[in-house]
């Protein structure tokens, strides 16, 4: 875990989400986003203006594909925390269902589930607490799932300014 602590995102004072803004490239792949690139299901980073930045991550799922498009593993001690993120959609179909997830690595214990599913264009923020246990959890998958169910040309909808801060809980 120290080559993952020395590599820690340098993106702001306690930035805990590696690249949360989709506007570099990853440095360490290892550490930072996975993204799918496959027919049915794929996430990749494009510009944009609807985002904080210049680019967000589009996630995409063919008509009834459902699965993982992006994941980053995370570090983080005992205790309560707070995921954020803006989530919208373009004039595309919208997906059955956009949602993130935090699991333990080791166990697959699930600590947050949050569904993010946007139902009309323009965006929106979404946050939502979670608390990561003293045991068996020292380090966490952050997961980004989406499903189209059935939808003809497939679903998409893209995220940005995803963050994870500690909270007083």
């Amino acid at each position: 875990w120290r080559v993952y602590r020395a590599a820690a995102p340098k993106d702001g004072a306690g930035a805990i989400v590696r690249n949360g803004g989709f506007e570099s490239r990853d440095q360490i792949p290892v550490f930072e986003w996975e993204l799918r690139n496959g027919v049915d299901l794929r996430a990749e980073t494009r510009p944009s203006d609807q985002g904080e930045g210049a680019s967000v991550l589009y996630a995409y799922a063919s008509d009834d594909a459902l699965g993982v498009v992006a994941r980053q593993m995370l570090v983080l001690g005992a205790g309560s925390y707070e995921l954020g993120t803006i989530v919208g959609m373009d004039s595309s179909p919208a997906p059955k269902r956009l949602r993130w997830n935090i699991r333990c690595a080791e166990s697959e214990a699930v600590l947050l589930e949050l569904d993010v599913s946007p139902n009309q264009p323009g965006r929106r923020l979404h946050r939502a607490g979670f608390r990561v246990p003293s045991v068996s959890c020292r380090a966490q998958w952050l997961n980004l799932e989406i499903e189209a169910d059935g939808i003809a040309g497939g679903a998409e909808a893209w995220v940005d300014s995803v963050r994870v801060r500690p909270t007083m809980r």
